[in-house]
């Protein structure tokens, strides 16, 4: 996968986690929602810092 494929599947993953931190500040009871919002976080910050390594092996950004 090339890392203008992995931008995109970062920005779905980030845009997810958004929608679910979004839901779960509206039911702040709900556990369930917490920790869907948790994951859905942290699979986008893990894709984000892939994108960042992979454009800094080719020479762009530094990687993080």
């Amino acid at each position: 996968m090339d890392w203008t494929e992995k931008i995109r599947e970062w920005g779905a993953a980030n845009a997810d986690a958004r929608e679910r931190e979004r839901a779960a500040r509206q039911q702040p009871a709900s556990q369930e929602l917490e920790s869907a919002a948790r994951r859905s976080r942290e699979q986008a910050d893990r894709l984000h810092r892939e994108v960042y390594a992979a454009i800094g092996q080719r020479g762009g950004r530094p990687a993080a």
